[in-house]
């Protein structure tokens, strides 16, 4: 008898649906907000011809060449792996937008910046999975991974005034 808690099988490669093996029936927080953001919409142009379909939880299309369509992450991330679409990156995930959020969160050493719900779930599925959809791919994965390295720096610096028994009040807001 296996008496061991059953364990999450962690590939990068894979979505959050996958990841979910038949032996394992534990998810972490993480990884049940990586499963959330994907029914986050997205915008594709799809390369085919369909009437509108028809699911449990929404309706989506009419599907036409070069006339674009908001469906889930999930469902833009299977389209695009069988190259039926090309997914039309979110405006937060621009060279430009992510470089001034940077600039702001440096600014200001206590708080964070508003992100757009699931900020860094969403990039990380879109750069991996449709990276080639992605003006300037290389120059926005460093920086949305810079912006991460500054929010854990900054969590970190607070932490240490937690520990201290001082938090800048400025930091709850």
């Amino acid at each position: 008898i296996n008496t061991q808690q059953p364990v999450f099988k962690h590939d990068p490669k894979m979505s959050a649906a996958a990841m979910v093996s038949s032996e394992s029936t534990t998810m972490t927080p993480y990884q049940r907000c990586d499963f959330a953001a994907q029914e986050t919409l997205i915008e594709i142009i799809p390369k085919f011809t369909m009437p509108r379909v028809e699911l449990i939880s929404a309706t989506y299309g009419p599907f036409s060449p070069n006339y674009p369509v908001m469906v889930p992450l999930w469902l833009a991330l299977y389209m695009s792996s069988t190259c039926s679409c090309k997914v039309k990156p979110p405006k937060e995930l621009t060279v430009e937008f992510i470089t001034r959020i940077l600039e702001l969160e440096n600014q200001d050493t206590a708080a964070f910046q508003p992100l757009p719900y699931h900020f860094f779930e969403i990039s990380r599925q879109l750069l991996f999975h449709c990276g080639e959809d992605i003006p300037d791919k290389e120059e926005v994965h460093k920086l949305v991974v810079e912006l991460a390295e500054c929010r854990d720096t900054k969590t970190m610096n607070n932490m240490d005034f937690l520990n201290q028994g001082e938090f800048p009040p400025q930091a709850l807001y």
